[in-house]
């Protein structure tokens, strides 16, 4: 393929190299994992890195979108720095995902999306509008001491919080080395912020797919049996009271059901900012469910 903005270069059988323009990050997103499952399907593995890209949204979205195509998937993305190194007192890693997701036959797919910090930032903006505090050991104030406070919160703790987060942030380089290397760019404590006052100047994010034909390796039959009976065997261990042993994907795929059933519920101070919304726009707002 030619190399030039938003297209692919493929530089042996199973690699490549997307440059996204400095465009959207999710329609980059899906043209590389879209590249990475034809690799494998010619090759039996196919990884994509992609540079000069922007927010991509939830990584799960592109290991997903492999799961579909009967692939296993992995993404990972770097960001700007909300996460403290394991010691550091200021951030250095962004929340860095790692999302993976294998075809399940006849179920939805297996899926982990999680970030390497102990929460993602958005758990702390949502607990600071609704005025709720946040667990122990997932974020510090400005000079790295934990708080539970969101006002407070200058920085995410990285997994496995203030005692055991070399683990996250080991994990947070991982995703940095396929992210930002792999691609030549700037590694993400170098990124402007993404919510900063410069809105023009290209980010220059990068991401890393990867798609693993699982018929390279073991053929299909032996594979949907293997994966069913691990899932089968996961699911039945005994649980704590009140608890329930779950796959990866099983909660999310359950709420999904049931929003697609009953709608999205909204906190209180997502109302007010739709309500506000709407007046200022002049727009009918959105009802309240019964």
């Amino acid at each position: 393929m030619e190399r030039q903005a938003g297209a692919g270069n493929r530089r042996l059988p199973a690699t490549g190299f997307l440059d996204a323009g400095d465009g959207v990050g999710h329609l980059a997103g899906y043209t590389a994992m879209e590249h990475a499952v034809a690799m494998a399907g010619e090759v039996g593995m196919g990884a994509v890195a992609l540079g000069r890209s922007s927010h991509f949204g939830a990584a799960g979205c592109y290991a997903l979108a492999a799961a579909e195509r009967g692939m296993i998937g992995l993404a990972f993305c770097n960001s700007d720095p909300f996460v403290l190194l394991h010691n550091s007192l200021a951030p250095f890693h962004g929340t860095n995902p790692i999302a993976f997701a294998a075809p399940v036959t006849g179920q939805s797919p297996f899926l982990l999306d999680m970030a390497t910090s102990s929460v993602p930032w958005n758990r702390v903006q949502q607990y600071g509008a609704i005025g709720r505090e946040l667990p122990d050991q997932v974020a510090a104030d400005g000079e790295g001491r934990v708080t539970r406070i969101p006002a407070e919160v200058a920085a995410l703790l990285p997994l496995g919080g203030s005692d055991f987060g070399f683990k996250g942030a080991g994990l947070g380089g991982m995703v940095e080395v396929l992210s930002s290397t792999l691609s030549g760019m700037l590694n993400g404590f170098r990124l402007l912020p993404m919510g900063g006052a410069d809105m023009s100047t290209p980010r220059g994010v990068g991401h890393f797919f990867l798609a693993l034909n699982p018929a390279a390796f073991v053929d299909e039959v032996t594979f949907a049996s293997c994966l069913a009976d691990y899932l089968a065997d996961l699911r039945a261990q005994p649980a704590s009271d009140g608890g329930e042993v779950l796959a990866p994907g099983d909660r999310e795929w359950r709420c999904l059901a049931r929003r697609d059933a009953e709608g999205i519920p909204l906190d209180s101070a997502n109302q007010v900012a739709y309500a506000t919304l709407a007046e200022s726009l002049s727009v009918q707002p959105l009802r309240p469910l019964a």
